[in-house]
């Protein structure tokens, strides 16, 4: 029996070099186009200077579509490739986590439906992440810088999306923690292994 880990390596091979990379696009950036109509009434709540800081699913989807289609046709780029992994790592595991810890209030706000859409489909970001490999250690750094300015937004500046509480403690503590140990996998994935 083959190793989880040498199938996933054969999967992200797959997907990446047949046709199934324009199908992961496409579903990304419906994604995106998706997390944008979620977040529209927080968007124009907030300043145009902190949007980059408020829609984070949204950019993580449309950042690994980027990520994909620059590898694809032949103008990677190091910085997109670590957003990318970064990204889709830690929102992707922010939000199903942040779904479970506040599960009454998301539950009574949402559909079933929707809660479980909610829940499945960032999961899958996060297990999308590792169609990353190769990750550069600079633009990790510089990405990694990012984050975590952007934890302090979310945080501090209350610019983190909306959580039915008024106790958002364990989604900051969440938020922080996925960061660091997402820098961590990514350094550990820098070279695709």
């Amino acid at each position: 029996m083959k190793a989880p880990s040498e199938l996933f390596f054969k999967l992200r091979e797959y997907v990446l070099t047949t046709r199934l990379w324009i199908l992961l696009v496409a579903v990304n950036l419906v994604g995106t186009a998706y997390g944008f109509y979620f977040y529209g009434d927080q968007l124009r709540e907030t300043s145009v200077l902190l949007w980059i800081f408020v829609a984070d699913s949204p950019l993580s989807t449309l950042g690994i579509a980027a990520a994909v289609t620059l590898r694809k046709i032949g103008r990677q780029n190091k910085y997109v490739d670590a957003y990318a992994f970064l990204a889709n790592l830690k929102y992707g595991l922010w939000t199903a986590i942040v779904l479970l810890i506040y599960f009454r209030g998301f539950t009574s706000i949402n559909s079933t439906g929707m809660y479980l859409f909610l829940f499945f489909s960032h999961l899958g970001m996060a297990v999308q992440a590792f169609l990353i490999e190769d990750i550069d250690l600079k633009a990790l750094a510089g990405v990694g810088g990012f984050f975590i300015v952007n934890d302090f937004f979310d945080y501090v500046f209350g610019v983190h999306p909306f959580i039915p509480s008024d106790n958002i403690v364990y989604a900051g503590l969440t938020a922080v923690s996925l960061t660091l140990i997402g820098l961590l996998v990514a350094w550990k994935n820098k070279d695709g292994k």
